[in-house]
């Protein structure tokens, strides 16, 4: 039977986030690909990434797509045992002797592969390479293997800094509009309803000036935790900037909307509870539906986001600063 990856749904959630399955036209993979090849002295290597329950090639060179489809099935072991693994002949081992691969065109014997890290720690997939010859690597080929899987987690991370929000962990402003483009247009094709929700958190500057910027930073830390826990896997969240934040979810009506801020709001209090005498967090929201065939702009659902979200505040008793 086959295994998934422990806490699977955080690892594709962390993969969804870097947007790495629709980046295979990144060069800097294909250029690593080349390097390990040329390292090892293999003729084909690759960069698997496990999506769902199944491997999905996204690199590869030396080898045609359809062919490295199947290889990647040797990646399944490593990803499992989160160790590197050698295949010094793969015809008499068990776990791939009857692999098409291995018993037709190209006759892959040796196989040598090395997990790869997301930033978060989860395993995204492997760098590999393989050969059509049984080999015993030595010592520092296999070194090798493992520092060229580094620089291959170097680049995860560069891209995380640029998509990601270092103080929260969400997405931010220029990750949010490269992640809701495909998603509003696949929304749109398949004529579903969705909707954004602005948050913004209240009393953030009287924090700052009163307590410093150490305490604020900790409020915002905890408000994208309690929108993680309120959100699904299909939806975006992002933090626009100081503090705004963005959920792009297909709540498709108000009723589904009431249900999620209710769970906000639950979550909210709890945290407020358990603090005690702390800084209470205390947020306002606007929301802007778009329903199928609708022709809105994403920038104008912001601006009625925006706009509901304000007049929400505007509303509310400002929530008081406890004295020190």
């Amino acid at each position: 039977m086959k295994m998934l990856p422990v806490n699977d749904a955080k690892r594709l959630h962390s993969l969804y986030m870097l947007d790495l399955p629709d980046n295979r036209e990144e060069k800097r993979f294909d250029r690593l690909t080349r390097v390990a090849r040329r390292c090892l002295s293999a003729p084909v290597g690759l960069i698997s990434l496990i999506e769902k329950d199944r491997p999905a090639l996204m690199f590869c060179s030396g080898l045609n797509e359809k062919d490295a489809s199947q290889v990647v099935s040797f990646c399944d072991c490593v990803v499992h045992s989160e160790e590197m693994l050698v295949v010094e002949d793969a015809s008499a081992d068990e776990r791939f002797n009857a692999n098409l691969l291995v018993t037709g065109v190209p006759f892959i014997r040796f196989y040598a592969g090395c997990p790869l890290r997301l930033p978060g720690g989860d395993i995204a997939g492997t760098l590999c390479v393989v050969d059509t010859r049984p080999r015993i690597p030595d010592g520092e080929e296999l070194t090798l293997l493992k520092d060229i899987a580094a620089l291959v987690e170097e680049e995860f991370y560069i891209i995380s800094l640029a998509l990601t929000d270092a103080l929260t962990g969400v997405l931010n402003r220029r990750g949010f509009y490269k992640k809701c483009e495909p998603w509003i247009t696949l929304k749109k094709k398949r004529k579903q309803a969705f909707c954004i929700i602005l948050f913004d958190l209240d009393n953030l500057k009287p924090v700052n000036d009163k307590y410093g910027h150490v305490a604020g930073d900790q409020l915002l830390q905890q408000f994208a935790g309690i929108l993680r826990r309120s959100t699904g896997q299909g939806d975006i969240l992002a933090r626009l900037g100081g503090d705004e934040f963005v959920v792009l979810t297909d709540c498709s009506d108000m009723r589904e909307i009431i249900l999620f801020t209710e769970k906000m709001s639950n979550l909210t209090s709890l945290y407020n509870q358990n603090n005690g005498s702390s800084l209470p967090l205390s947020y306002s929201w606007g929301v802007s539906i778009n329903t199928p065939g609708d022709t809105v702009p994403l920038s104008d659902m912001l601006i009625q986001s925006d706009r509901n979200m304000y007049d929400n505040k505007r509303a509310k008793k400002s929530v008081s600063l406890p004295e020190t």
